[in-house]
């Protein structure tokens, strides 16, 4: 019997400090086994053990795995919505702040800015604050929070390879490129 690579069945939330792991599928990671959408509704009404909601596009007895809130600063509503008071109270981002090298951004603009595929016709601009919003929150498991200092990581973005480095409170882009695919086969998440 051909069986695939294990799954890893609890992951560790970054909004949890790397500490604790939890099941993926409580979370809203990207990094699924299967192909489950997320879908953003409306809750009319709970009765029992039935919960009612609006504005979803299922096909006939498609089923419903789970439900979460609506998170203000990660999902996009119209209207009024409802949510937890608990969930607009994020930690602090870890890093005070994310700085670019004068290369990095130099070599984006020269090189790689013109062979983006998602963010291709974007600006320099638009891109670099696309970086620095995504590693402000230390991106980092729990385990390599605690690597030695001045460890080089990596960042797969679009079809970059961004190169950076954790100074204290700065995280610090030394490097971006064209991701090969020798980094993507090595680097598939």
């Amino acid at each position: 019997m051909a069986r695939g690579p294990a799954i890893k069945a609890k992951i560790s939330p970054p909004r949890l400090g790397g500490k604790d792991k939890v099941g993926l599928y409580s979370t809203r990671t990207p990094h699924r086994p299967n192909n489950i959408g997320l879908s953003l509704v409306r809750l009319e009404k709970v009765e029992g053990r039935n919960v009612y909601f609006l504005g979803a596009d299922l096909i006939d007895m498609t089923p419903i795995l789970d439900l979460k809130p609506y998170i203000p600063y990660a999902d996009i509503a119209d209207g009024d919505v409802k949510f937890p008071d608990w969930i607009m109270n994020p930690p602090a981002a870890p890093f005070a702040t994310v700085t670019v090298s004068d290369e990095a951004t130099a070599r984006l603009e020269d090189y790689v800015l013109k062979r983006l595929k998602l963010y291709k016709g974007d600006s320099c601009a638009t891109v670099l604050q696309l970086i620095k919003d995504v590693l402000i929150h230390d991106i980092r498991s729990g385990h390599q929070k605690g690597a030695a200092k001045d460890t080089t990581y990596e960042l797969y973005l679009d079809n970059m390879k961004i190169e950076w480095v954790a100074h204290g409170d700065v995280a610090s882009v030394e490097s971006i490129h064209i991701a090969s695919t020798n980094d993507i086969e090595k680097n598939p998440k």
